[in-house]
């Protein structure tokens, strides 16, 4: 075909591409013009892309010339972030020139170099250094004085005194510091400003000043949480009872008591705790079973039965199945749900969890129902679980999560994977899975043992 014929497998009107040819319109239709436009959007993506990389700074309006914008940011280094607990024992570096000085090591492969000391008066005069940074704006010396305490306590006794004389002066991230170095090395000479500081600042002194009080344990620790713990209501006083689980002794169980029997308040929660710790002993068991006898019934007060199924939670589950099973037929939902929650924890429990989760219509006691069957898995409960699986998306992934723990597997959210699971046991000699059932308990249980307690109760 010559060059600009027109194509006879075309429409009348178009014109053979790449022609150079006018067409009737009298307009030009070159390749290259078709696809210039393409081009260009490439081209410029790509160059975005390269600048963007090699130089953040010229797209994100700081300037090609500042130091932070000179290079790849790099992460803070680890020690000035904070730690993943919530507990802001340190202070962060912003980001800038301070921050990249921070991460640059020193000759020695050491961010920082060690401090040490030889006596007393160093210690003290390094203190003194330390206290200064927190008077001015430089938080690069903010940090590395935070970051000194631990070296520096490192020395032992020598640099004991100093620090422990800074507790009443130490801002909160220092104080955090000298308090966790004080409970490592076994400071007690660390109680009698630390329990001052306590009384004069209430919580603002920090979760971690109380709970050392709890842990040192002394007279004077327990006294000033005590005191606090006098007002249940306050923020303060809910910290000191915390605290107190972890110190407390006989003499705080007519305290525990009162505050359980008192308005609802934060407090009462650790005050229960309290009461279950010190319930080992026989003299206290009796006084708490005269205490849940005079108190609970099926009629009681809303309030006041939640508060005493609060309690059960924390006792010997077997010896107070009776309480819990009165509470359990109370008129009001949160009331059942708080016991069905404590007889979770009891050997017989699992019938009287599968009645409730079947035949309560209150959301809340079917909730706890099945929170229980997950914390304390029940073999007779199983069917329950896999019927209400089917029928209620609104308490599928429960139920879902109570056989998880049943049987130590996740067959995924369908219930009918569960059910032939479930039956298809008897063809391989464990009937209903029992046998399954019963291994994954024992792993679970092994697992539970060899973790051990739970962490720092400032965790919890």
């Amino acid at each position: 075909m010559a060059t600009g014929a027109r194509n006879p497998s075309r429409k009348s009107g178009e014109w053979a591409v790449g022609s150079g040819k006018k067409g009737p319109g009298g307009e030009k239709r070159p390749f290259i013009r078709r696809f210039l436009a393409p081009i260009l959007i490439a081209t410029a993506a790509l160059a975005y892309g390269a600048i963007s990389y090699l130089r953040p700074g010229l797209l994100s309006g700081g300037g090609g010339d500042s130091a932070d914008s000179a290079g790849p940011l790099a992460p803070l280094p680890r020690a000035v972030q904070p730690p993943p607990d919530g507990r802001y024992d340190r202070l962060p570096l912003p980001p800038g020139p301070a921050a990249a000085a921070a991460l640059t090591p020193s000759d020695d492969g050491k961010r920082r170099p060690v401090v040490a000391v030889s006596s007393k008066e160093e210690a003290a005069a390094k203190v003194r250094e330390m206290l200064e940074a927190f008077k001015g704006n430089d938080r690069a010396r903010q940090v590395e004085a935070v970051e000194t305490v631990g070296s520096l306590a490192a020395s032992g006794d020598v640099a004991r005194d100093a620090l422990v004389g800074a507790i009443p002066d130490a801002p909160p991230a220092l104080l955090n510091e000298i308090i966790e170095q004080a409970e490592k090395r076994g400071w007690k000479e660390a109680v009698p400003p630390l329990a001052r500081r306590v009384r004069l600042d209430g919580t603002r002194t920090g979760r971690k000043a109380f709970f050392a009080l709890g842990r040192f344990g002394t007279p004077e620790a327990r006294g000033t949480l005590r005191a606090l713990a006098a007002d249940p209501s306050s923020p303060a006083g809910a910290l000191a009872w915390h605290a107190l689980t972890l110190c407390a002794d006989g003499d705080d169980l007519e305290p525990a008591l009162a505050v359980m029997d008192g308005p609802p308040s934060p407090a009462q929660e650790w005050a229960a705790e309290v009461v279950g710790r010190l319930c080992a002993a026989p003299a206290c068991r009796e006084r708490v079973e005269k205490f849940l006898s005079e108190r609970v019934s099926v009629t009681g007060e809303k309030e006041k039965m939640k508060s005493c199924g609060m309690l059960l939670a924390k006792l010997p589950a077997d010896d107070f199945f009776r309480f819990a099973e009165v509470l359990a037929a109370h008129r009001d939902g949160e009331v059942r749900a708080a016991a069905l929650a404590a007889i979770g924890r009891s050997r017989a429990g699992g019938a009287k969890l599968t009645m409730a989760l079947l035949n309560d219509p209150d959301p809340t006691v079917r909730t706890s129902c099945m929170v229980a069957l997950k914390s304390e898995p029940r073999f007779e409960a199983i069917p329950a679980l896999v019927k209400i699986m089917a029928a209620d998306r609104n308490y599928a992934d429960l139920a879902r999560g109570a056989l998880e723990a049943a049987f130590g597997l996740d067959l995924g959210g369908h219930p009918s994977a569960w059910k032939l699971f479930i039956e298809s046991g008897a063809r391989e000699g464990d009937p209903g899975r029992r046998k399954a059932f019963e291994e994954a308990q024992a792993k679970r249980l092994a697992e539970a043992r060899k973790a051990g307690p739970d962490g720092d109760a400032d965790n919890r």
